[in-house]
């Protein structure tokens, strides 16, 4: 090795230095923005807090793509932050696997850390729960609502008359999201002692340019906040940006356009999204 010249072991410490920035120029080309508080997901998350604060069963309804699953996300993280994170909320999706008396206790037990219980015994597994979420002030959000609104299931009222008798006893708050299924059948049916409960307890988020004088619905701002978000920018940009949110699936739709223009073209502009998905 001659005089000043670096040493193999330098040279090599030098080269992984330039790759991992190369690799972190990288990530942060493909790295999603964090969340984005929209009007939409701060109605979801005030309704959330009002079904905690007042221990009551409340539906929280919105067509998919506005932004339900984020708004969760977002109440939880906040949740854990202010109060730790054994915060006593918890969270359930609901699907095919879950939607029985006995496998929907045995979902919320594990999840609300209930112990001591028998997985094949319904009044084992409510005990339990009983026992682990007394006096704690918490909250059972469950995403995906709107399965047990659905006419052929037959279960679907008996849970929900599970899920009420939670709150009626003054244990925890309870928010079902859905797309407005479940509400439709306490409406059409013979339900009235549930219909009860969460008819003042009930937050109906409308689709864009459709919400009546103070209801939550997605608005142009919104939709600016989500394109700041992922550097996106332009009057042409602006103009597609509106027309993909007001097509179904709304927000999930333009962020997904976002994500497949960013991954094909490396950018987000009028151009690269009219090639993934033009807009008449």
């Amino acid at each position: 090795m001659r005089v000043g010249e670096k040493s193999q072991s330098e040279k090599i410490a030098e080269a992984m230095e330039k790759r991992l920035e190369q690799l972190d120029q990288v990530a942060a080309q493909w790295r999603e923005p964090d969340r984005v508080e929209t009007s939409v997901t701060r109605a979801i998350m005030e309704g959330i807090a009002t079904f905690r604060d007042m221990c009551r069963m409340g539906l929280i309804e919105a067509a998919s793509g506005l932004g339900k699953s984020a708004a969760i996300r977002e109440y939880i993280a906040r949740a854990m932050k202010a109060e730790g994170y054994d915060c006593p909320v918890w969270f359930v999706t609901l699907g095919e696997t879950k939607l029985t008396v006995k496998a929907l206790l045995l979902e919320m037990a594990e999840q609300c850390g209930a112990t001591n219980y028998q997985p094949n015994n319904e009044n084992s597994m409510k005990r339990a729960i009983l026992d682990a979420t007394r006096d704690r002030g918490g909250i059972f959000i469950f995403d995906e609502g709107q399965q047990l609104g659905e006419a052929k299931f037959m279960n679907g009222i008996n849970l929900l008359n599970l899920l009420r008798e939670f709150p009626d006893d003054g244990y925890f708050g309870v928010a079902l999201l859905d797309n407005g299924e479940v509400y439709r059948r306490l409406s059409a049916g013979k339900h009235t002692q549930i219909r009860r409960r969460v008819e003042t307890w009930r937050v109906e988020i409308a689709e864009p340019g459709r919400g009546r004088k103070g209801q939550p619905a997605l608005c142009q701002d919104d939709v600016f906040l989500i394109m700041a978000a992922w550097g996106v920018h332009g009057e042409k940009e602006v103009k597609y940006c509106l027309k993909a949110a007001a097509l179904p699936g709304a927000l999930g739709t333009l962020t997904d356009i976002f994500r497949a223009a960013l991954r094909r073209f490396g950018s987000i502009d009028a151009a690269t999204m009219n090639i993934i998905r033009r807009l008449t």
